[in-house]
C-alpha cells in the first residue's frame, strides 16, 4: 500500500465513510501522513481518524502534540474568519450593498465538525456590478481583474470582493454562467444563515447555486494553478446534504449548459475515490479517465498548487515565464478539457481590455 493509499483511507476513515481503521498505517507514517495532510489543508479534517485509531498504530508523542496544536490553531482561526465575515458583511450593507459569502466559511456549515475545516480568506460577493463595486471602493483597494478585486484585510483577514462569482475563459460559455448568476442572484444574497460561533446572520449560497457555481470554483483553479482535496471535500458535503432530486437534475443541466459536466464527472470520480461517495449522491457518472488526472494533480501540487515543485522549484521567475507556464498547462489539460484550455488565450485578449475599462 503505498502512502499515497494509506492517506486516502485515513481520509475516509477520518469522515466517517469507512468504518474500519486502516490496518497497514505504522508508527513510522505518521510524519509523512501529517505533511499530507498539511499539503492539502486537511489537518484538522485527518485529526478524527488519527485520534481514533487504535493506541498501537498512533503517532509518538511529538508528532500528536504538533497536531494537536495546529488543531487548536485551526479552530480559533475559523472562529476570527466568521467574525470578520460578518462584520464585513455588515461594512457593505451600511453603504447599501447586499452581500453573500462564498466558498469557505460558508461550506463549514455542511461539515459535522466545522471548526475542523482550515479557513482561508473572505470571498464576498457584493451585488451591483464592477463598475458600481469598483466605484464605491476606490481609492481602497489594489489592481482590479475581472471577478474580483483584493481589499485590505479584515481584523488580519485577507478579504477579496466578488461583483462576480467566477467565470469561464470560453467567452459564450461565460455568457450563460454571468446569466445564472443574474438569475440566482436575489435568491442568494436573501439566504441568511447563522456562522458558528457568531451572533449576527450572512448571506450565504443555496445548494442549486453551489452545486454549479462550485464547480466552476475547481474548474478555474484546477486549469489555472491547481485545486486541492479541502475543495473537493467541501463538494463531497455539499452532495450529501439535502438536495431534493429536482435541484440535482436542474444542477447537471445547467452544468451541461455551460460544459462543465465532464468536469463535473471528474469530480464524482474523485469524491467517490478519495471520501468514498455513494452512487446515490452522484450528479453524473464518474469519468474515470479525467478523474484519476485530477486526483493525480491534486495529490502531487497540494492545495491551490502551493506544492507543485514543477512550477515552485523555478527561482526568479518573471513575467514571461509566467504565461510559457500557464500554456504548457494548457497543453497538459488540452485532451482532456479542450474547451477550455483552447479559449483561454482569447479570454486573456478580452480581459487586457477589461482591465483598461476599469482602471
Amino acid at each position: 500500500m503505498t502512502l499515497r493509499d494509506k492517506f486516502l483511507a485515513l481520509l475516509r476513515y477520518s469522515i466517517g465513510a469507512a468504518d474500519v481503521p486502516p490496518g497497514e498505517i505504522t508508527t513510522d507514517d505518521w510524519p509523512m501522513l501529517y505533511e499530507m495532510a498539511k499539503q492539502q489543508a486537511l489537518v484538522g479534517v485527518v485529526f478524527e481518524g488519527m485520534n481514533r485509531m487504535p493506541a498501537e498504530q498512533r503517532p509518538d508523542k511529538i508528532v500528536s502534540r504538533k497536531w494537536f496544536a495546529q488543531l487548536q490553531r485551526i479552530e480559533e482561526r475559523n472562529k476570527e474568519v466568521n467574525k470578520a465575515a460578518i462584520a464585513v458583511a455588515n461594512d457593505f450593507s451600511k453603504r447599501g450593498f447586499r452581500t453573500c459569502l462564498l466558498k469557505g466559511q460558508g461550506n463549514t456549515l455542511h461539515y459535522p465538525k466545522p471548526y475542523q475545516r482550515t479557513s482561508g480568506d473572505i470571498d464576498i460577493w457584493v451585488e451591483g456590478g464592477d463598475t458600481a463595486v469598483l466605484k464605491a471602493l476606490k481609492g481602497k483597494v489594489g489592481r482590479a481583474i475581472y471577478h474580483h478585486v483584493e481589499m485590505p484585510s479584515k481584523d488580519g483577514v485577507p478579504v477579496e470582493v466578488h461583483y462576480r462569482p467566477s467565470f469561464l475563459n470560453n467567452l459564450a460559455d461565460n455568457s450563460r454562467l454571468q446569466r445564472f448568476f443574474l438569475d440566482k442572484a436575489d435568491a442568494q444574497f436573501s439566504n441568511k444563515q447563522q456562522l458558528p460561533g457568531t451572533e449576527g446572520e450572512i448571506a450565504v449560497p443555496t445548494p442549486d447555486f453551489n452545486l454549479v457555481y462550485e464547480i466552476c470554483h475547481i474548474t478555474h483553479h484546477l486549469l489555472k494553478e491547481g485545486i486541492g482535496l479541502r475543495q473537493l471535500l467541501d463538494y463531497y458535503y455539499l452532495l450529501q446534504s439535502n438536495i431534493p432530486d429536482d435541484v440535482r437534475r436542474q444542477a447537471v443541466a445547467d452544468l451541461k449548459r455551460i460544459h462543465l459536466d465532464k468536469m463535473a464527472a471528474a469530480v464524482m470520480y474523485v469524491t467517490s475515490e478519495a471520501f468514498g461517495l455513494e452512487e446515490r449522491y452522484f450528479l453524473l457518472p464518474p469519468d474515470e479517465r479525467r478523474g484519476k488526472l485530477m486526483l493525480s494533480e491534486i495529490m502531487q501540487a497540494g492545495n491551490f498548487g502551493q506544492y507543485d515543485e514543477r512550477v515552485h522549484s523555478i527561482t526568479g521567475i518573471t513575467a514571461i515565464d509566467n504565461n510559457l507556464q500557464r500554456l504548457k498547462r494548457d497543453c497538459r489539460f488540452l485532451k482532456y478539457f479542450p474547451r477550455e484550455c483552447l479559449s483561454e488565450p482569447l479570454f486573456r485578449i478580452y480581459h487586457f481590455f477589461w482591465r483598461l475599462r476599469h482602471r
